[in-house]
């Protein structure tokens, strides 16, 4: 079995996982990665079911949406790129704090709920050390590597949003 490693920036830790191209997954051990924006989906759901919620806002990075990266994982398989091996890190482009990206996920969704910004002390964790401050990957690696281009996170989150709402109305 040939190992693929990418170094993947995900907004949030205990996501629901899914497996990718479940026929690529015995050959080469493809990381699990969020449904949609993992956050995205958990954050309309209780956005739906709270009146409010709080949501730091001294935290910045960039979202990944699963589908992004499993594009360039496919890319990566299909053109046959394996041999070009090493730590790559992948997340949409743009960088926002996550009070903001809650935000856009309340507006795009057409949520009604008032989204308070808090401090990270304040927001109950379970991680035992704290998250960065500031976790923008430099993703000019694997745009470099592989000819990629990222698509920035609000293109790719109402896109998610969008497939949320026409799995949601089947």
């Amino acid at each position: 079995m040939r190992e693929i490693r990418l170094q993947v920036h995900l907004a949030e830790d205990g996501l629901a996982l899914f497996a990718l191209w479940e026929k690529f997954r015995e050959d080469y051990a493809l990381p699990d990665v969020p449904e949609g924006f993992g956050e995205g989906g958990t954050m309309r759901s209780l956005m739906s079911q709270r009146d409010s919620v709080k949501v730091v806002f001294d935290q910045v990075g960039t979202p990944t949406y699963a589908l992004d990266l499993a594009k360039v994982i496919f890319k990566i398989i299909e053109e046959n790129l394996l041999a070009k091996t090493g730590i790559y890190h992948f997340s949409n482009e743009g960088a926002i704090s996550w009070y903001d990206f809650a935000e856009a996920i309340r507006d795009l969704s057409n949520i009604e709920c008032d989204v308070q910004p808090c401090h990270t002390e304040e927001f109950p964790t379970k991680a035992e050390r704290p998250r960065p401050r500031f976790s923008v990957l430099d993703k000019t690696k694997i745009k470099a590597t592989f000819g990629i281009r990222i698509p920035y996170w609000r293109d790719s989150l109402k896109d998610c949003i969008n497939r949320l709402d026409e799995t949601n109305d089947q």
